[in-house]
């Protein structure tokens, strides 16, 4: 699982952070085909303004999300964001990669 913490802010409230909202993914595509992944994307509130996005890149592949903090925000800038999450091997999937690649 691989994850982005994504902060919401309001510019026209002299950038205040929101804290209690339910955001929800406008699109979300794999980088490579633009295949559909929304159902695979789990965003929860950390606390303090910060939005945890959950990805799984390794199963899916790469992708864009696009997410909607809702109106309570009203500028479209504040409003819409968007991360890439992309798979990165940890070091024992490298270590193994590597021993059955010298042998």
């Amino acid at each position: 699982m691989q994850y982005e913490i994504v902060r919401a802010i309001d510019n026209s409230a002299n950038g205040v952070r929101v804290t209690g909202l339910t955001p929800t993914v406008v699109h979300a595509k794999t980088l490579a085909a633009l295949t559909d992944v929304s159902a695979h994307v789990a965003i929860s509130e950390i606390g303090n303004g910060d939005y945890l996005v959950a990805y799984d890149a390794a199963t899916y592949g790469d992708a864009t999300i696009q997410i909607d903090f809702t109106s309570t925000i009203p500028l479209v800038g504040d409003r819409y964001k968007s991360v890439v999450i992309r798979y990165v091997p940890t070091l024992a999937e490298i270590d193994a990669y590597l021993i059955t690649r010298a042998r």
